[in-house]
């Protein structure tokens, strides 16, 4: 007998450019990511949205920022893009109204200025609000954690963390350490925590990092445990050993 062929189906992607249907494992639903910007979304995107992006892309002057850090250093801040940086855009405007034209603090010229470089492990917990809410731990799984949520657990991680810290002693550095390098391996959605890492970042100079972050660890003594710090990439906390 001749086998009836099926003809071939050819199915069009009729999203945006840029843009992929993917399914969540944990949640067996599809959503959405785009390839080039790291933006993920439960809303299938359209041709209007994608037009839009491209027009506020063109304007990026207009959401290009100044802020500075608790000591008073001047950084760049993009909230659309989620973006920051130590060096002023080239196409910031300096008429932007919503530019924050603040006199640095005297506390600028603190210690962190005098080192050349520092070495930090750390924790991070990301949210649904995150640079890029995906964790190397399920990637194809966004993260839809709120902010707050974010923070809570991690408050819960650092309080542990501080029980421990506060008898630490020269003898005892080093299993604080490793403590630290555990709970890092063990729940830190930086890609420092995978196994063999400890959420170690290594030694890195000055404006290498987000501005808040590297402020916070320029100030830091060896051996310190920060507070809980945000960035655009999510809620840290940092250990400084080097």
């Amino acid at each position: 007998f001749k086998q009836k062929l099926r003809p071939l189906r050819i199915v069009m992607s009729d999203l945006p450019n840029g843009w992929v249907e993917r399914v969540s494992r944990k949640r067996d639903k599809k959503y959405y990511f785009n390839e080039s910007t790291g933006v993920t979304t439960w809303t299938k995107p359209t041709a209007e949205m994608a037009n839009r992006d491209t027009e506020e892309e063109q304007h990026i002057e207009n959401e290009w920022e100044e802020a500075r850090t608790p000591d008073g250093k001047l950084y760049y801040k993009n909230h659309k893009k989620r973006l920051t940086q130590w060096e002023k855009p080239k196409d910031f405007n300096d008429q932007n109204p919503s530019s924050k034209k603040q006199k640095p603090s005297s506390a600028s010229s603190s210690s962190s200025s005098s080192l050349n470089q520092v070495r930090i492990r750390h924790l991070l917990l990301k949210h649904k609000d995150s640079r890029k809410p995906i964790s190397w731990r399920q990637p194809d799984t966004p993260i839809t954690r709120t902010k707050s949520e974010a923070f809570d657990e991690l408050t819960e991680m650092l309080s542990k963390l501080r029980d421990i810290h506060s008898v630490v002693n020269d003898n005892s550095v080093e299993n604080f350490e490793k403590l630290f390098s555990a709970l890092a391996e063990k729940k830190s959605e930086c890609s420092s925590g995978k196994e063999g890492r400890g959420g170690d970042l290594g030694f890195f100079k000055p404006k290498t990092m987000h501005p808040v972050f590297e402020e916070t660890a320029f100030k830091m003594k060896i051996g310190d445990l920060s507070k809980i710090i945000e960035t655009d990439s999510g809620v840290h906390v940092l250990y400084r050993t080097g």
